[in-house]
């Protein structure tokens, strides 16, 4: 039997302990489930795509087994994730195979998010001065890492600098739990960072994550823009609901924020601590009357995403979609409609595009689609 062209997928969810609860109204991921329970727990993570650690089902119930290059998901984080960062393709080759239970596969896990809502984040090191400025309010953190070093890094410049940002990072992930508390009982917040941190039942009080924002920028991002996030990039988000897209892998090296193992020694040895702004996507974008379109690229082959915004019509452009693209409704109904006939739209809906199409669009009340895709 022939394959069709376009085919309903249902992804499915990640309950991890930083997610909004089934029972907020802001959680996008509970909703796309489209089940109801009466059992409040957290629905943190919606995947679409093939990455076997939870990979999406046709309408018969099999499991989409294509090696699709991209994992697709959208996130709803009430609670800080984990401090972290994730390896390039030559790290993640080893790390699997050396240490398989905390690294699942053997490849790197570069993402973009974009914002659908008011997003927090720590992404990135500062810099260099706002670094000074917060650790010098926190004299307890100097003494810990020692007048020495940290003289040399007030007057440290380029590559020098970024090297002893290194080491004063491999202090802090050394401390022992007492000599943390004692910096905490004596915290004084980063002047730029001031993060809506709801530490919840996951985090510890005393975490040492906390002393991590005293280092990182802290972003908000307004619905639409987007940050990609690279090997090696410290980070971790806070608050609200994302699109995010990446390489089909679930590598993540934790350090903070978490209750998961921690593998400090591989966040020493492979953390790159440039200190700079985030790395922003600026969209492509293409308006009419009836639509609005903007394309989220960046130097990955993996992956890309398109937003599409359509006005209520009764027959849009033509619009060409490239193979093993996943399409996802979260706003609006119609119908998708190509030379097989018509999908029905609505929110939660999932397609898979097997081959390069061209379709266009019924519009009974606005929809609004992304479609993820390796370029």
């Amino acid at each position: 039997m022939q394959q069709k062209i376009i085919q309903r997928l249902h992804g499915q969810a990640q309950n991890y302990a930083w997610g909004m609860l089934s029972t907020n109204p802001d959680c996008l991921v509970y909703k796309l489930t489209q089940k109801i329970s009466n059992e409040i727990k957290p629905f943190a993570e919606f995947w679409m795509g093939s990455h076997p650690s939870l990979p999406s089902l046709y309408e018969n119930g099999e499991k989409v087994n294509l090696d699709l290059p991209y994992l697709f998901k959208v996130l709803s984080v009430d609670q800080p994730l984990s401090i972290q960062i994730h390896p390039n393709k030559e790290q993640a080759k080893v790390l699997h195979a050396t240490k398989p239970n905390l690294y699942p596969d053997d490849n790197h896990k570069p993402e973009m998010a974009i914002a659908l809502t008011n997003f927090e984040a720590l992404v990135g090191f500062t810099d260099q001065q706002t670094i000074i400025q917060n650790i010098e309010r926190n004299p307890c953190v100097i003494q810990k890492i020692g007048e020495n070093l940290w003289n040399q890094f007030v007057v440290a410049q380029n590559q020098q600098a970024q090297d002893i940002l290194k080491q004063i990072v491999a202090t802090l992930l050394s401390l022992t739990q007492d000599e943390v508390k004692y910096l905490l009982d004596n915290y004084q917040w980063p002047i730029k960072c001031n993060p809506s941190l709801d530490p919840g039942s996951k985090i510890e009080k005393y975490d040492v994550g906390y002393l991590f924002l005293l280092l990182m920028n802290h972003l908000i991002l307004q619905p639409g823009q987007a940050v990609v996030l690279e090997a090696g990039l410290i980070h971790a988000y806070l608050k609200g609901n994302i699109i995010e897209t990446m390489a089909n892998s679930d590598n993540v090296v934790r350090c903070g924020f978490t209750p998961k193992q921690k593998d400090v020694e591989t966040m020493k040895e492979i953390l790159i601590c440039e200190m700079k702004q985030p790395n922003y996507v600026q969209p492509i974008i293409e308006e009419s009357n009836e639509y609005s379109f903007k394309q989220y690229i960046t130097k990955y082959q993996e992956f890309a995403c398109d937003y599409l915004e359509l006005k209520p019509q009764e027959k849009s452009k033509v619009f060409k979609i490239k193979q093993n693209s996943i399409l996802l409704c979260i706003q609006g109904y119609g119908k998708l409609i190509n030379e097989e006939g018509q999908h029905e739209l609505n929110f939660g809906q999932t397609y898979l595009i097997n081959k390069e199409n061209e379709v266009h669009f019924q519009v009974d009340q606005s929809l609004q689609l992304y479609i993820c895709y390796s370029q």
